[in-house]
This record gives structure tokens, sequence and C-alpha cells, in this order.
């Protein structure tokens, strides 16, 4: 079992524009967190079910599945905070966060690293869509509200919620802070070149982005060979041609001692063990799981417990 570390967190820190029943501060006490693995003999018996053209590409698949611990996760998201820190100097900064996210808890462990924004606000899920009313009460000449701003997360893999979220806040920031000049600091230990890509390419708009990584992690298309790329029928097997292709460009294969990504993310067929192109009508729909079940921490009602 691992346990973050907790050093010097100043308690009750609200997060500007939390609803009521939310958790809306900064002082949490985090539960442990246990050390998962894959269960290879099972992953053996799960592609031992499929048809044989798919047997040879699911057995090299193995060993691109790529597992990260929690001690290395909380290793990366130190180097990527001490960047930050090291960059920013004394300047302050204000940190986006949305509640029962992941991006709260992530920001909750960088607190433990030294990482101390003047102010936290409710960003919103999609296209910082809470932002504005968040900001609704808050005073233009607010000294909290300089010129940085700052996203924290676990990881970015096609990178779209990211860049819609910088994308929008930049729009608001705009409109009520008309005479700043908005640099977006972007902290993500783990990100595909896919994402990466998109977040620099935020900087055409104009948009003012230093962006603070640790691991570029690989898609599917670059972890996987492209004679054995034919695993995408199974992975997605309910997906036409063209949305395969898509998706072996924008999920990768990296799972967490916290979660599992999402469908959009990771391969939902890895994450359940469904066979979905089996040898035998027998074992169509047959679930074999090889991962363990994971529920994030940030979703945990322990979690928010006071």
């Amino acid at each position: 079992m691992y346990k973050v570390e907790i050093m010097n967190i100043t308690s009750n820190i609200q997060i500007i524009g939390a609803y009521d029943g939310e958790v809306d501060n900064m002082n949490i006490s985090f539960p442990e967190i246990s050390q998962q693995k894959m269960n290879e003999a099972i992953y053996k018996e799960w592609v031992s079910l499929h048809e044989e053209k798919y047997i040879g590409p699911l057995k090299d698949l193995q060993h691109k599945i790529t597992h990260v611990s929690y001690e290395a996760f909380k290793n990366n998201l130190k180097k990527t905070v001490d960047r930050f820190i090291n960059n920013v100097g004394k300047k302050s900064y204000v940190a986006f966060v949305e509640p029962n996210k992941s991006q709260q808890w992530v920001t909750t462990i960088a607190m433990a690293y030294g990482f101390k924004a003047s102010a936290y606000v409710r960003l919103g899920q999609d296209g910082a869509n809470c932002l504005s009313s968040a900001l609704l009460n808050t005073d233009e000449k607010d000294e909290r509200f300089a010129t940085d701003y700052v996203i924290i997360d676990d990881a970015s893999y096609s990178g779209n919620q990211m860049a819609n979220n910088i994308s929008a806040a930049h729009h608001v920031l705009q409109e009520k802070f008309k005479d700043k000049n908005i640099i977006f600091h972007i902290l993500l230990p783990y990100i595909t070149n896919v994402a990466k890509n998109k977040m620099e390419n935020l900087r055409n708009k104009p948009i003012t982005i230093i962006l603070y990584t640790s691991e570029i992690i690989q898609t599917v298309e670059e972890a996987v060979s492209k004679k054995n790329r034919i695993i995408k029928q199974v992975l997605w097997n309910n997906s036409l041609p063209e949305e395969q292709n898509r998706k072996v460009k924008t999920t990768a294969l990296h799972w967490f001692d916290h979660k599992i990504p999402n469908s959009m993310s990771f391969p939902d067929v890895l994450a359940s063990g469904l066979v979905t192109q089996p040898k035998s009508q027998n074992h169509k729909g047959k679930y074999i799981q090889f991962i363990p079940s994971i529920t994030p921490p940030y979703k945990s009602e322990e979690l928010f417990s006071e």
C-alpha cells in the first residue's frame, strides 16, 4: 500500500464556484491506494479464446500494456511540479480545479510538493463551462488573480478536453481581465504526442501556454507494429474501420494504480476482458477480466469525509 505524503498544507482552502453539496475546499484526507497488477495467466487465457489470426498480435500486445504504479505516478508528478515551481518563481498563480474530479485530487497531491496557488477556482467539466459563474463576483482588481493560471491533471491522451478547456478559459479570462496578458501553465505528468501537439497548436490562436510533462506515453498506433494493428478489430469490434483508425491514434495502453482511464483514452475491451472475436461462438460475449477493477480515489466517499 502506498500513502501520499501530505506536508504543510493549509486547511480549508476554498474552491471558488463550488456548488452546495460538493467538496468546496482543498483539505482532503487521502485514502490508501492499493498496488495493482495485471494477471498475466488470465490475459493468456483471454487471448486463447480469440480467432487464430489475432493470437500472435494479442500475445505481443501483452508487453505493450503498461501499468503505472502509484509511486511512479507520484514521482513523475513531483518532477512536473518542481519544474513549474522553478519556472514560475515568486509569481502568484491561480489553479483551476473541478470538484470531485481527478484535477482536484492531483492538485492536492501537488500541494504536498510545494504547489501553492493564490486561489483555487472551479473550471467546469467541459469547455470551462463553470468558470464564468465562478468568477461572477470576483473583483477585476483582485490581487489574487494575476496573469498566471494553472491546470494540473494526471494524464492527457487525445488532448481534446484539455485543449477545449484552455481555449474556453482563455476567452472567459480575456473578457473578465481585459488588461492582463494571460499565461496558462499546464502540468501533465503523462501525455501522448497527440495531446502535446494539440496543446502546442493552441499557441497559434494565440494563447500563451507553458507545458510541463514528465513522460511521453505511446498511443496504440505508436506502440503496435503496423502488421499487428489487426488488433483494432478486437479492441473496437463495434466501430467502423474509420473510427478504429482514429482510435489507434488517440488511445494509449497505460493504466494506473489509482484509475483505469475511460474508453476514450484506454481500450475498454482491455479493461473489461470482453472476448470480441471468439474462435468459438460458445465464447462470444464472455468476460475474462485480467486488469482489476479500480474505483478512483476521487470518487470514493471516504475521500470527501471530514
